[in-house]
């Protein structure tokens, strides 16, 4: 039984890696299309696009959320080595459960909140684009779900450690 929950975690975690690149490739390679082309339109013809400094920002917000959580992941975040270097395994494996406890905590913070923002921006639309701007606010909830499912799957590791 705990084989068939550990393979399953693996394939799920697997996919998820797979799935959160191919969209931070998409979006950010969609950025510099869009870079190109308004830089070929200005400068080449004369003619600027309106709309593409807009997409290429919403594109970068969400871009950037979900690769923050694929650093995450990866371990790739600044944080304070030196306290827990000092300290034994488990001693180090009770403050990262702790810490990923209070940044889940947070997180929930932010999924509520942005919800509310989301509702709240419903019925604007953005200025070049005439997209609703709940569709750019809504990669802080969507991000912040990715981050709560990698800090669960890193909760689970930890908690391995601990006993």
């Amino acid at each position: 039984m705990i084989l068939g929950v550990e393979k399953t975690m693996r394939n799920f975690e697997r996919r998820l890696k797979q799935v959160l690149n191919s969209i931070i490739v998409f979006l950010f390679g969609s950025i510099v299309m869009v870079t190109i082309l308004q830089v070929f339109f200005r400068y080449c013809l004369n003619v600027p696009l309106m709309w593409t400094e807009e997409l290429a920002r919403y594109l970068f917000i969400w871009g950037i959320l979900i690769a923050s959580a694929r650093g995450l992941e990866e371990g790739l975040h600044i944080g304070i080595e030196i306290v827990l270097d000092k300290q034994s395994d488990k001693v180090r494996a009770i403050i990262k459960f702790f810490i990923y406890s209070i940044m889940i905590i947070f997180l929930v913070f932010v999924i509520y909140y942005g919800w509310v923002l989301v509702g709240k921006v419903i019925t604007t639309k953005s200025p070049a684009l005439h997209l609703p701007m709940s569709i750019v606010y809504l990669a802080l909830p969507f991000s912040s779900i990715i981050w709560i499912i990698i800090i669960l799957k890193e909760m689970l590791k930890t908690y391995s450690l601990i006993k």
